[in-house]
């Protein structure tokens, strides 16, 4: 009987006891809650130190920087990066070698050689969670707390993608091979040859494709009209209004079955009559209103240095004129010989004649490439140019058959041996030496290395 009682006395203290608790923390809940009435109330964010106010933070112009001689391969920000935008590679030198890999700002000696660090700022989020976890302080945005590092400006503004991938790894294919990484040259020389496979695999479907496009113009042009009704040629009109209005009047005849003389000639009226009728504009229709390629070729060619020599001399050559030419492949390699010859300071005529020789070679010398080409060639000292580098070629050999240049070293095996003699053949070309002592430098130095072997004597000897 008395537990019974004992039990009730017992559960009415434990109640009381749990009661008063509650009561407590009913009476203090403002001082003793855990927990945030989200979204009413919020913890304070702390602010980081970026050097400006955190309205300003999207003015800044900004990327990642790396010091690279501090850099120890560690690969910190490289397992932080949220989007996977750092790529590193390293070469640990085998035992048994000398090679120093140095030592950085902060005293800590290197035991990496590190031969790739890319970061592609097109894919970077400016989240900074590389820069933080970095033992040697040598990953930093630039500006803000960097800004005596690197100052805030306009250097980082890219026009195309691959531009925003940026390298900082400094180590020379010589310093690899000196560390032990024979192997790690011999794998990424493997994958570079897969690449070049695959992009010469795009440029022939490219090339199929654009043969294929050719072939379908021509089978519905005009009945006797051998020029191809391609309004591309407009192009090369350098206002952007009488190029509109060209355009324009060129689909409104076309589409009414007038002839090419007759776009030509409606072309040339109403941008007469705009006061539109420029120099470029001439030679465009002029080009529209031949009746046959050849006789175009022939215009531009022969006719247009003799009649009127000065309408030949005032044909602006730039970059621009390149955008007309159909092919995406050809249209990219005489870009690219453009910007090179543009900048060793070479005139027009001599980057004309250097994207001649080159498509000729590669037999990509086509119709619409010879519109812009030839008229720069026409004038009067074309024909010198051209015998100047005939002779470089026979200096070169006496033959006049074997072209020795950079790219004939493609074919040496050894990977290493290449390497050493593309160097060796691009400092010497850079100092103006013949294509004789650059060869005999090659041949000496790999003599040296232990490294001549047949294949190399086949093209220097």
């Amino acid at each position: 009987m008395s537990e019974y009682f004992n039990n009730i006395y017992s559960g009415i203290k434990t109640l009381i006891s749990g009661m008063s608790l509650s009561l407590q923390h009913f009476q203090n809940r403002k001082k003793l809650v855990a927990t945030l009435q989200y979204p009413h109330e919020k913890w304070p964010v702390p602010e980081r130190d970026i050097g400006h106010a955190n309205e300003d933070y999207n003015v800044i112009r900004s990327r990642l920087h790396v010091d690279i001689d501090d850099c120890i391969s560690c690969r910190m920000c490289e397992r932080a990066c949220p989007v996977d935008c750092i790529k590193i590679e390293d070469v640990k030198p085998k035992k048994g070698t000398d090679f120093d890999c140095g030592i950085t700002s902060n005293d800590t000696q290197k035991k990496l050689l590190v031969s790739r660090f890319s970061i592609d700022m097109s894919e970077c989020m400016y989240c900074n969670l590389c820069v933080y976890p970095c033992p040697e302080e040598c990953i930093y945005m630039v500006g803000g707390p960097n800004e005596h590092k690197h100052d805030i400006d306009y250097e980082f503004s890219k026009r195309e993608r691959g531009n925003l991938i940026y390298e900082f790894a400094t180590a020379t294919d010589d310093e690899i091979a000196q560390a032990g990484g024979a192997d790690y040259l011999e794998k990424r020389n493997k994958k570079t040859e897969l690449y070049e496979q695959a992009m010469r695999v795009q440029e022939i479907e490219l090339e199929g494709a654009d043969a294929a496009k050719t072939k379908s113009k021509s089978e519905t042009a005009t009945p006797g009209a051998d020029l191809p009704q391609d309004i591309t040629l407009l192009k090369q009109i350098k206002n952007r209004v009488s190029k509109a209005i060209a355009r324009k009047t060129y689909r409104q005849l076309d589409k009414e079955g007038k002839s090419l003389v007759e776009i030509a000639e409606g072309i040339q009226s109403l941008l007469d009559s705009k006061d539109r009728l420029t120099e470029d504009v001439k030679t465009v229709v002029s080009v529209l209103s031949g009746t046959s390629k050849k006789a175009t070729e022939e215009s531009v060619s022969d006719s247009a240095p003799q009649e009127s020599s000065s309408s030949v001399e005032n044909i602006d050559f730039n970059i621009d004129s390149l955008k007309s030419i159909e092919s995406r492949v050809v249209r990219g390699i005489a870009k690219k010989i453009y910007k090179a010859q543009d900048s060793e300071g070479k005139d027009s005529k001599e980057i004309a004649l250097a994207i001649k020789l080159a498509l000729e070679e590669k037999e990509k010398y086509t119709d619409d490439v010879k519109v812009i080409i030839e008229p720069v060639l026409s004038s009067n000292g074309a024909a010198e140019t051209v015998a100047d580098n005939n002779s470089n070629v026979q200096e070169g050999d006496s033959s006049g058959e074997i072209d020795f240049n950079l790219e004939s070293l493609n074919s040496i095996e050894n990977r290493i041996a290449k390497g050493i003699a593309k160097k060796l053949f691009k400092q010497m070309d850079s100092e103006g030496k013949t294509i004789q002592e650059i060869s005999q430098s090659i041949k000496q130095t790999l003599e040296e290395k232990g490294k001549y072997t047949d294949d190399i004597k086949a093209i220097i000897e």
